[in-house]
């Protein structure tokens, strides 16, 4: 009797699989936390470029700006926000934009583009994109 427990004890079969079921949750959750941290990046980085392009039409007089808030989808690439919005178009969620046209050249031009955080997640496992926004800014001066 117990020559068999301690050869049962001593046995390491499946000893691979409980390693791998203690490790396995928290490889899933950071590779998860890697793959929503680079979407939520690009999807800043797109906003950004947006809203520095559409800055760089209204200073040049090349758009204009309604001066109010629009949410995304919008029409056709008259106006800045329609600009920001057609190059976002690619994500999913409520892109709010917020264009200043000044009326005097030499005064600075203001984009403004938000998304709320929770429609930037692809797998919000922790709940962390729940509250807050992401937010970029664009200025430039007027020429």
């Amino acid at each position: 009797m117990k020559r068999g427990l301690r050869r049962l004890w001593s046995c390491e079969r499946g000893a691979a699989l409980v390693e791998f079921t203690l490790v396995a949750p928290m490889l899933i959750l950071l590779t998860s936390g890697v793959i929503q941290f680079g979407y939520v990046f690009f999807i800043q980085t797109t906003m950004q470029n947006a809203a520095r392009e559409a800055a760089r039409g209204i200073s040049v007089g090349e758009l204009t700006a309604t001066g109010s808030n629009v949410t995304c989808p919008g029409g056709a690439a008259a106006s800045a926000e329609d600009l920001v919005c057609d190059r976002v178009a690619d994500f999913s969620g409520t892109f709010t934009v917020n264009a200043t046209n000044p009326p005097d050249a030499g005064d600075d031009v203001v984009v403004m583009v938000s998304l709320p955080a929770a429609d930037a997640a692809v797998m919000d496992v922790l709940g962390v994109m729940d509250e807050g926004t992401i937010s970029v800014e664009a200025t430039m001066r007027k020429e």
